[in-house]
């Protein structure tokens, strides 16, 4: 493996092993922009940057604190959780009957949801209209709801190909060939909180 040095902190080598265990850490999504060079760059020039807020959080002695105590606490818990599932479920197979038994015993857990029908649409303009209809009917459109299931806000979400983006300008995309999700048409009804909040973490 290339253990080239890419940068050094505080006298300590950063090499390309060391960023190479970073990026199998990156969400799969982050992961597939790897194979742009820019992308590359810019994640380098991200990982060095953490070493140099680390360094600088040691000098400041920040890992005295009670804070920085419990947080290390609290994820020394979770990794020794992890460590000790895997150990535990490493030989554990599950055959297709398994799977089946558990099926035929839960069916309940795997029945479709229920789905919400709206009778009437209110729009300002014919084409705000024909806008939301092409939403449902490509399968763009999504609703929110709350606790009661009752509709707070609505969203288009569409992925591919999107006109409004055809022409970036002052930039551009990191990767034209990678399919993005854009929002469109965010809206609440009156007095609804963290619609938008819970639209963004859903896509």
């Amino acid at each position: 493996m290339n253990n080239d040095v890419i940068a050094v902190v505080a006298g300590n080598e950063i090499t390309e092993t060391d960023f190479a265990a970073f990026t199998k850490n990156l969400p799969a999504q982050q992961q597939a922009y790897l194979q742009n060079p820019e992308a590359v760059a810019y994640f380098k020039e991200q990982f060095v940057a953490l070493r140099l807020f680390a360094e600088y959080g040691r000098e400041e002695k920040l890992t005295e604190t009670e804070e920085f105590k419990a947080i290390m606490k609290q994820t020394e818990r979770d990794v020794l959780s992890q460590l000790v599932m895997q150990k535990i479920f490493k030989d554990i197979q599950i055959t297709d009957e398994d799977a089946q038994a558990y099926y035929d015993a839960n069916k309940e857990k795997f029945q479709k949801p229920e789905t919400v029908s709206a009778k009437h649409i209110l729009m300002d303009t014919e084409d705000t209209l024909e806008t939301i209809k092409k939403d449902i009917e490509n399968g763009n459109s999504y609703v929110c709801l709350d606790e009661e299931q009752k509709i707070v806000g609505t969203f288009a979400f569409i992925q591919g190909d999107d006109p409004t983006y055809a022409h970036i300008y002052d930039g551009a995309w990191i990767d034209d060939k990678q399919t993005y999700g854009v929002i469109h048409r965010l809206a609440s009804t009156a007095g609804s909180k963290g619609v938008a909040s819970a639209c963004l973490q859903w896509c």
